[in-house]
């Protein structure tokens, strides 16, 4: 390869062969150095600043173990929760998922009120022929008010409630203090027990009477106020964090899924 020099006043003709700087080939042939880890000067007195945590993802960073999982158990178990509550007693054994309770108070409502109506069959006789009075009269006058106290359908209707209230009663102190749970309950795989024990096979039955009194009081004072307490009660598993609906909390029981409780 051939260049051009400078004369001073202008580029040569001339050309001549191009020069090699020595000084790249020296570094060149040594090997790159390695650059020193910066220290960090600690002044007599004062603090080091302690180093900096990994990043989230990155090398060296654990992520937290989720809300609900005790030692024992795989992390990120499957085990059902409501948002922002823990998934399992204080001992570890699962509860029960908020769909699988209602499914089972669907099932006690239908058993218990078929049940009341054969036992309160009177009332349901009286409140029906009633209300098809009531029915008659309403499709006969159309526009025309009527408050139906006339009609004999509204006191047999709340006595019927009224029985079937207490047949639910009279039937969830033994079951549950017998086999652990309503039917609808033991049907869809559930178990009451104490707070907190959630191996307990069942509970005693003072709680067991304790749990009944307490749903009954709560049932016929929400006669009074549009059914409203009842429903809050049956909508509290979703935000506390036992899952305790208002007769839990009073009895101091939870519910748990017996299916998938870890055996002993």
């Amino acid at each position: 390869m051939q260049e051009r020099y400078w004369e001073g006043t202008r580029w040569t003709k001339n050309l001549r062969d191009a020069q090699k700087d020595p000084t790249v080939e020296l570094k060149a042939s040594e090997p790159a150095a390695v650059r020193p880890e910066p220290q960090t000067q600690v002044l007599p007195g004062s603090v080091p600043t302690p180093p900096r945590p990994p990043r989230p993802g990155g090398a060296g960073h654990v992520q937290a173990p989720q809300p609900g999982w005790v030692p024992g158990q795989p992390y990120g178990h499957p085990y059902p929760m409501a948002v922002g509550t823990p998934s399992v007693t204080a001992d570890g054994v699962p509860l029960a998922a908020y769909w699988k309770r209602v499914v089972a108070t669907l099932i006690d409502w239908v058993l218990t009120s078929l049940l009341g109506v054969l036992v309160g069959w009177s009332y349901a006789r009286r409140a029906w022929n009633g209300f098809k009075e009531f029915f008659a009269w309403s499709m006969d006058n159309p526009g025309v008010w009527n408050d139906g106290s006339q009609f004999d359908y509204a006191v047999p209707a709340s006595n019927l409630i009224m029985v079937v209230a207490l047949v639910a009663f009279a039937t969830q102190l033994p079951l549950v203090a017998k086999l652990g749970g309503t039917l609808g309950q033991v049907m869809m795989g559930l178990r009451v027990v104490p707070a907190g024990h959630g191996h307990t096979p069942r509970v005693s039955w003072a709680t067991s009477l304790r749990r009944s009194a307490a749903w009954l009081a709560i049932h016929l004072t929400s006669m009074f106020l549009f059914f409203l307490p009842q429903l809050v009660s049956y909508l509290r598993p979703l935000w506390h964090p036992g899952r305790q609906t208002w007769h839990d909390s009073l009895a101091r029981t939870q519910v748990i899924d017996a299916r998938l409780t870890p055996s002993r």
